[in-house]
């Protein structure tokens, strides 16, 4: 029967995965990540985009300006 097969081969595979995690648990040390140097920013785009041949000009960005135009909503109560 093909449900049976197919339920053995969900039981075995998650045998596997738990004894792979039990398995990784004790041979890896846990290790802090180290912090990456942000690799995008605004003055790297604009250069990018000059090399292209697109000038932007020295116009602020439209998310500079994104916090002032919120409006907050008033509570009804």
């Amino acid at each position: 029967n093909i449900r049976a097969l197919a339920k053995k081969i969900r039981e075995k595979k998650g045998i596997l995965k738990n004894e792979s995690q039990l398995k990784r648990s004790i041979t890896i040390p846990i290790l802090p990540r180290t912090a990456k140097i942000r690799s995008r920013s605004v003055s790297r785009l604009k250069m990018e985009l000059r090399q292209l041949g697109v000038e932007l000009g020295d116009t602020k960005a439209h998310f500079d300006d994104a916090h002032v135009g919120r409006v907050v909503r008033s509570v009804k109560r």
